[in-house]
């Protein structure tokens, strides 16, 4: 590798070498026309004084161009991967401090509506959790539609699994319900449903509790083979 990456430099004197015979061909050419140079004997490379300026001053250029080129690569090789740009780097903070406030808000409304896993009230959580449905490292996002509240020790139980597909339907009658609340609350989260679904504002105010959970098997039945076929532990079950 690092010889290949800085062959471009050597491009013209090594026209017609052998491929075998490019690494010593480059040693012999080496100059500080290149980024670095390579010595054997120390197992090392030592970058050029005025490369080393300019890969300083240029990082994260190089750094934002290094990604894009690796997830042309990833996404060829795995295309049935979601959200490839998200996995690449994990972000160093993530806050769900906003869904919960309006799952809080809907526990208070909605006193009566069920969780997916206990079938138990939401008002009874007594410490409360916000679930991805579809683990976050699948997913690699805080989507308002794969979200829901939960107990915090089954939070930590379920980890990183894939669910039963039995829960599927509990927690697509919840998402319902929530889906309606953030219509009633106006709440800009609601756009998120727009494009999971593919429709306007007018349609999903429309849209019948059929329909909805019609779609959401649509929308998570395809994700959770490909988790599945990906490596993803399935099949958790509340004990």
């Amino acid at each position: 590798m690092p010889f290949r990456f800085i062959r471009p430099w050597y491009s013209e004197f090594l026209r017609g070498v052998k491929d075998g015979e490019v690494n010593s061909k480059i040693l012999n050419l080496q100059n500080e026309s290149a980024p670095y140079t390579i010595d054997l004997n120390l197992k090392s490379i030592e970058i050029n004084q005025d490369w080393f300026y300019w890969i300083k001053t240029n990082f994260k250029l190089i750094e934002s161009f290094t990604y894009f080129e690796l997830l042309k690569y990833l996404e060829k090789q795995n295309p049935n991967v979601t959200s490839l740009s998200l996995k690449l780097v994990k972000p160093v903070v993530r806050s769900l401090s906003q869904p919960t406030k309006l799952w809080k808000k809907f526990i208070e409304k909605n006193p009566m509506e069920v969780d997916v896993f206990e079938k138990r009230p939401l008002l009874d959580i007594e410490s409360l959790s916000i679930d991805h449905f579809l683990p976050w490292s699948f997913v690699s996002n805080d989507l308002i539609w794969n979200l829901h509240p939960i107990d915090k020790n089954i939070n930590s139980s379920k980890n990183n699994f894939l669910p039963s597909l039995n829960y599927l339907n509990s927690f697509s009658l919840l998402q319902y319900s929530f889906c309606k609340f953030l219509l009633n609350e106006n709440n800009k989260l609601i756009e998120s449903y727009y494009a999971l679904f593919n429709c306007s504002k007018e349609e999903l105010d429309n849209i019948q509790k059929k329909l909805f959970i019609k779609k959401m098997n649509e929308t998570f039945l395809p994700k959770f083979e490909i988790a599945t076929n990906m490596g993803f532990n399935n099949n958790w079950v509340l004990d």
